[in-house]
């Protein structure tokens, strides 16, 4: 997985922002056709890119620096031909640039349709409190939000936490769990309503250890009028509600932890019609919206004290 995202937000953005700058183009057209894959790849990278790894003001240093190569590179070019070069290799690089950039631009307008949804959202209060927090998954689509895939999670979102270097943890994918910003941060009730169920107790996992027995883990499940709101996750021993308690939007529920099936610590939230239908429900997932906003993947909130 580490190899993976280096590849995707550092080696690959630098190949297109390298080739566009120093290539060779040859001609005004080739050099255009280069800028608009190098244009579409880092669009795509910038919608569904996980930033929070690598650091998320990468995400806009890319953008920036495509620019900057795309102004040096045409005082190059711009006194060149307009038409690609009467040789073969010359053609084919250009095809194979422009097919690149198409897949890449459709991968990125469908990333961007998951942005909104036609049904109407439940609202919520934001759980966090006191620190800048991304969204890892979300969104209404499955190419920004894994859990679409699952019928009572197809809106559900993830949240990390980021620190002052704009990344998740100290390190890439440290294995303690106390290293990821987010772990014991105070998680408050979304909602008014009663705690439909609940469960404390299992541990806190080394990531990437995965707990697929108790896929949510230490868990509060709130019926909000008709919602159903399950936030998953919590660090073992942090509960300080329990099932069948009356609760108040921004009440104490407990903290982020790493429990249940959980690659590294994060608060999991989604919601389904009430009354809860419990840890396996098969219920359609409802989309919401955390203070009239709908997260997406990438996603920022300052979320004050």
């Amino acid at each position: 997985m580490i190899v993976s995202i280096l590849i995707f937000h550092v080696l690959l953005p630098l190949f297109f922002v390298l080739r566009l700058w120093k290539g060779s183009h040859g001609s005004r057209l080739r050099w255009g056709v280069s800028l608009f894959a190098a244009g579409s790849y880092l669009a795509f990278a910038f919608l569904i890119g996980v930033w929070y790894w690598t650091g998320y003001p990468l995400r806009f240093v890319w953008p920036l620096l495509l620019l900057g190569a795309a102004a040096a590179s045409w005082r190059r070019v711009r006194s060149q031909p307009l038409p690609v070069l009467q040789r073969r290799v010359a053609w084919v690089d250009t095809g194979i640039q422009a097919v690149v950039g198409g897949i890449f631009l459709t991968l990125a307008i469908v990333a961007m349709r998951g942005y909104g949804v036609d049904e109407k959202a439940i609202d919520l209060t934001f759980p966090l409190r006191d620190g800048v927090y991304v969204v890892g998954q979300g969104g209404n689509s499955s190419i920004l939000n894994g859990h679409q895939t699952v019928r009572p999670q197809r809106h559900a979102v993830d949240i990390v936490r980021l620190n002052r270097w704009g990344t998740r943890a100290r390190g890439l994918y440290p294995a303690d769990p106390a290293l990821y910003a987010i772990f014991g941060d105070t998680i408050f009730s979304p909602c008014t309503g009663t705690v439909a169920d609940s469960r404390d107790g299992l541990p806190d996992l080394s990531p990437p250890a995965r707990d697929e027995e108790n896929v949510a883990g230490n868990y509060v499940a709130l019926e909000c009028g008709g919602a159903a709101v399950l936030l998953a996750h919590f660090r073992s021993g942090s509960l300080r509600v329990g099932t069948g308690d009356k609760v108040a939007t921004g009440q104490l529920l407990g903290q982020v932890g790493n429990s249940g099936n959980t690659s590294e610590p994060h608060l999991h939230i989604h919601v389904e019609r009430a009354p809860y239908g419990g840890e396996r429900s098969t219920r359609p997932g409802l989309p919401m919206r955390f203070d009239g906003r709908f997260l997406v993947r990438n996603s920022v909130v300052f979320s004050r004290p």
